[in-house]
């Protein structure tokens, strides 16, 4: 169950990530402690470690993520400068992100001609993305300051960019084309303490899966932007 998101994703992520003839120069935005799709692509020598460099915006992640020995202590919002990659992933920092276009423009600034980001995130109408929506700020520090011993929730998550609408008409304005976007519902695992409600709730999520018209109420979703060639502005 905890595994899905993976199993459903990671063929996709193989397909745009792994070495094909010359090495990748792979960043992994916002890398946090660990990434567990990039690791699974080491482990299987579809990527080459040294090749991999992490950013977050965190200084404890520098020494504790393993997957990196480089960690650039950055936001994601500020442009990278002296800095060019062949690939960027971001795995569930999207729906935190205050101003995702911006990031979109400084990300082409690195991201070589042909290059690709790979983005998994949930969906902005998913109804988990939703309810957090709604709740105010006051509330949901709260909550944190209960369930954390915390004041302020540390990451609030703003869902903008994660449709694939709203990918596609920013993304091209950034200079990227939307080459890839799957929505996929996995198992409410909220709801697997109350097992009827469990059961009704994967009813609802397979139908959700199976209905293309009800795709944009799926809860995460995995989007491939590839980067415009000079080719591609001449057409």
């Amino acid at each position: 169950m905890y595994d899905e998101p993976a199993l459903t994703f990671m063929p996709i992520v193989r397909q745009h990530l792994s070495d094909k003839g010359e090495p990748k120069k792979i960043l992994d935005a916002a890398c946090g402690y660990n990434n567990s799709f990039l690791g699974s692509l080491i482990k299987n020598r579809n990527i080459r470690r040294e090749n991999l460099t992490g950013m977050d915006i965190d200084p404890d992640v520098e020494g504790k993520n393993p997957l990196h020995e480089n960690i650039i202590i950055q936001d994601m919002h500020v442009p990278l400068e002296g800095h060019k990659f062949d690939a960027v992933m971001s795995q569930y920092t999207w729906e935190h992100l205050h101003d995702p276009k911006q990031v979109l423009f400084n990300l082409s600034d690195i991201v070589k001609p042909g290059g690709k980001i790979v983005i998994i995130a949930p969906q902005r109408y998913d109804y988990v993305s939703t309810i957090e929506r709604m709740l105010p700020p006051k509330l949901k520090n709260f909550a944190w300051k209960l369930l954390k011993g915390r004041n302020v929730m540390p990451y609030p998550a703003f869902f903008r960019l994660c449709t694939e609408k709203e990918l596609r008409k920013y993304g091209k304005q950034a200079g990227f084309d939307l080459v890839h976007y799957t929505a996929h519902s996995a198992a409410p695992i909220w709801f697997q303490k109350v097992p009827p409600l469990f059961v009704i709730m994967c009813l609802v999520m397979t139908i959700f899966n199976r209905v293309a018209l009800l795709s944009g109420l799926r809860s995460t979703f995995i989007a491939v932007l590839q980067k415009q060639t000079p080719e591609d502005f001449a057409k």
